[in-house]
């Protein structure tokens, strides 16, 4: 059976002042992950870790090297054909939480659906959005705006409007970073049992050795390159 995720001798850098190309912030990568494997991805600032979250979602493009998401190369999609397959396929989580001002929490999870490429519109969608807040505890805030949550509750909207489309890929940059603790904990909880329930695979960027014990598998960066950790 084919991985879930293939990244095929990935490599990528970034022009120099001089006009020439850096260093390579990933080099010669390679990865495969099975389907609804959860992986938890460390390494200091500036290793390639929201690099290859870029890359596997067709936001930024490899200087060489193949990346393949459920069976699509994800690198040779055009710019429409690459935002069409990221709503249907994957959701977004990052440590700012990106939320709406002017929406009510129901309506900033309802936003993906908007695009129109997926099958949760309309009605299907608003219903949805009640149910998925209701399974992060935000039942009772569906109609608060942005201004009236707590940072906790902000993320765990942010982790319902990721996951509207029903992806098959949820990939999560420092979902944690701006939480203490305790809510850090709480928001690990309910992404890991969304993770479950949906099936989907879920790569976790994080600075937290804790949080990434948790996953399936941890990779480090180290070089450009990614090098297992016993977990």
């Amino acid at each position: 059976m084919n991985p879930f995720i293939d990244v095929r001798n990935l490599t990528k850098a970034y022009p120099a002042v001089t006009g020439d190309f850096s260093k390579p912030i990933l080099n010669d990568l390679s990865l495969q992950v099975s389907r609804g494997r959860t992986i938890g991805l460390i390494g200091p600032s500036g290793s390639g870790k929201s690099t290859l979250l870029n890359l596997l979602s067709g936001l930024d493009e490899p200087t060489s090297g193949e990346v393949w998401v459920d069976g699509h190369q994800v690198d040779q999609l055009s710019p429409n054909e690459a935002a069409k397959f990221r709503n249907q396929t994957m959701g977004f989580i990052f440590q700012a939480h990106h939320l709406l001002p002017a929406l009510t929490a129901h309506e900033n999870v309802m936003v993906p659906t908007l695009a129109g490429h997926g099958e949760a519109g309309g009605s299907v969608g608003r219903d949805l959005a009640y149910q998925l807040l209701e399974q992060v505890g935000l039942k009772e805030r569906a109609s608060h705006m942005p201004s009236q949550l707590s940072g906790g509750e902000k993320q765990r909207v942010a982790v319902a409007r990721a996951l509207i489309n029903r992806p098959k890929l949820l990939l999560a940059d420092e979902p944690t970073g701006a939480l203490d603790q305790g809510n850090a904990d709480h928001l690990m909880d309910i992404l890991l049992r969304l993770n479950e329930e949906f099936r989907c695979t879920m790569l976790v960027v994080t600075h937290s050795l804790t949080q990434a014990k948790r996953m399936d598998e941890i990779l480090s960066f180290q070089d450009g390159k990614l090098n297992a950790i016993d977990p």
